[in-house]
């Protein structure tokens, strides 16, 4: 069951409780601590994008295209549609010799950042490039035209890139085919659904991999570096999971979901997965930061560049203090794997 981890108080008085289910693995994928329900089954969301992209290179589209670290990055990200985001994506359907339409993902505005406003003073009209998902498309792209396989229906369940995606997922999260529950993601592929301690597994792989075959723990590597590389990628300017990249220099690599999921990996310590029971994208990121914090992953210096996500006042429209938000919980020792 989820458990409260965030108050926002108006004096001395509990104004709202925010409840969530955490699951922390160690880097060899064992369940370690939690709060609430480490076992909660959820769709990873675009928090499966880092591993969706191994794709990429598993079906021999990165040899074949010579993908740059941009590039490699931009096939993982929620992107806000900055601009050299943008020309992340289109300089991949140059390559593959493809045209926006191609992507399948709809059309969009920008969903979060500076371009959202941009966009919306400027009353432009929305865009399959801008869709926040288009660079995971433009990598199943290439996965596709690499092994000649159907660009009009890749988002089928039945495709084969999907079938390798869903390969991938299992394989990193260490959990059978048949027991991840798919559905349809907001751009129109699959998402899976696992227990959150499956999702930390994953990630805990995908940065410190030992359990996969050779081949995919070198694609994971290829992966982690364009991210450290181009932390900037995965999110956007100001957003969490882009800073915390930045400010550990890749040691952390974290990323957000849809609807108040959250994952984040050390690269020498743990792997944490976040779900939000509200769905609320607003406070995951204040959770994870204490997450972290309580985890040791992040120095003091770190915390520091990250404050803007530690304890805060609450301020009324004058600017007045009248209470404070902040992440309260604690990190247990967790009863049992899965």
């Amino acid at each position: 069951m989820s458990e409260s981890v965030y108050t926002v108080a108006r004096g001395n008085l509990a104004e709202n409780i925010i409840r969530a289910d955490i699951a922390v693995c160690d880097s060899e994928g064992n369940l370690i601590k939690s709060v609430g329900d480490p076992q909660k089954v959820c769709y990873m969301r675009s928090c499966a994008k880092p591993i969706q992209a191994l794709a990429v290179i598993e079906s021999g589209a990165q040899s074949r295209f010579h993908f740059d670290n941009k590039e490699l990055a931009i096939f993982c990200a929620s992107h806000n549609a900055e601009p050299q985001q943008l020309q992340a994506v289109e300089s991949v359907l140059r390559k593959l010799g493809l045209k926006e339409d191609n992507l399948l993902c709809g059309k969009a505005v920008p969903y979060a950042g500076r371009q959202k406003e941009i966009y919306k003073a400027g009353d432009f009209a929305p865009r399959a490039l801008v869709n926040n998902c288009s660079g995971k498309h433009a990598g199943l792209l290439a996965s596709c035209i690499a092994n000649k396989w159907r660009i009009t229906d890749y988002f089928l369940p039945s495709h084969p890139v999907q079938k390798l995606v869903l390969d991938i997922i299992a394989d990193f999260c260490a959990i059978p085919k048949k027991q991840i529950i798919c559905g349809v993601d907001g751009c129109g592929v699959p998402v899976f659904a696992m227990p959150l301690a499956n999702m930390a597994k994953g990630y805990a792989e995908l940065l410190q991999p030992t359990r996969v075959k050779a081949s995919r723990r070198e694609a994971a590597a290829q992966i982690c570096i364009a991210l450290r590389k181009n932390p900037l990628f995965i999110a956007g300017t100001g957003e969490f999971d882009s800073l915390v990249n930045f400010h550990t220099n890749g040691k952390i690599i974290a990323k957000r979901g849809a609807d108040g999921v959250f994952l984040a990996a050390c690269a020498d310590g743990p792997a944490v997965a976040l779900k939000m029971e509200s769905g609320s994208n607003y406070y995951a990121p204040f959770v994870m930061f204490e997450a972290l914090r309580q985890l040791g992953c992040l120095t003091k210096i770190q915390q520091n560049n990250l404050i803007a996500w530690s304890e805060k006042n609450n301020l009324n429209c004058r600017g007045e203090v009248v209470g404070t938000a902040k992440a309260e919980f604690v990190l247990r020792k967790a009863a049992s794997d899965v």
